[in-house]
């Protein structure tokens, strides 16, 4: 499963426990309309901000099978957990 796949599953995850929720503590339609937009809209910029860090795109990219090797610098290098991401020499 990639992080596509897995961000498809935890939204339509999330989908199905907030209306669960909102249906046991009685929240109207409108009230939960509201809530639920302001949390998909914090979560989506939390998540965007994470995954796009340096460190998560090299891993990303190294973690493709066609790509053999990432070279980036010393401290980038260090920082990313894969065999395929080298440091460039200085």
């Amino acid at each position: 499963m990639n992080q596509e796949q897995f961000t498809s599953l935890l939204r339509t995850a999330l989908q199905v426990g907030g209306t669960v929720i909102a249906t046991r503590l009685g929240i109207d339609g409108a009230a939960w309309e509201s809530l639920s937009a302001a949390i998909v809209v914090i979560a989506a910029t939390a998540w965007g901000l994470y995954a796009r860090r340096k460190a998560a795109q090299i891993k990303a990219v190294a973690d493709m099978p066609e790509v053999k090797t990432v070279v980036v610098e010393p401290a980038l290098a260090a920082s990313v957990k894969s065999p395929a991401v080298q440091a460039a020499p200085r």
